[in-house]
């Protein structure tokens, strides 16, 4: 058996009429989360296999109802990247890697805003955490 780190990732959107909206409320908006968690698994398959529950799991436990009293669904995208750790999870080890060929005249903060795209910030955060419930 060996360390997997596998990435997935799930898209998370409010539904339903806000109540209450206010100038932070940005209707037509989801948030795209991407997480990378740790399996041990005899083959990247088996890993995949187990993130695959994993997040299924976590999609159902991290719904919610957020600030404007709308039920965030979140759903777990049909995507997932596994990774055979060469080293025991510690302290500096690398979990994960991923390569992508790019084109020499392609700009670092072009890369990094396809690669990041617009994170959560102070404004969008009250559209997909818990609220008053």
């Amino acid at each position: 058996m060996a360390w997997f780190a596998v990435r997935t990732f799930y898209r998370s959107k409010p539904v339903g009429r806000p109540r209450n909206p206010d100038r932070h409320h940005r209707p037509g908006i989801a948030a795209i989360e991407e997480r990378v968690v740790l399996f041990r698994a005899k083959d990247s398959r088996s890993a995949i296999r187990k993130a695959r529950r994993d997040g299924a799991t976590y999609a159902k436990a991290t719904a919610t109802v957020n600030l404007y009293y709308q039920k965030v669904v979140v759903k777990l995208l049909k995507y997932a990247e596994a990774y055979k750790m060469f080293d025991l999870p510690a302290d500096g080890a690398e979990v994960f890697s991923s390569i992508e060929i790019v084109s020499v005249r392609e700009s670092p903060t072009s890369i990094l805003r396809r690669k990041v795209g617009h994170t959560s910030d102070l404004v969008t955060a009250p559209m997909f955490i818990a609220g008053r419930q």
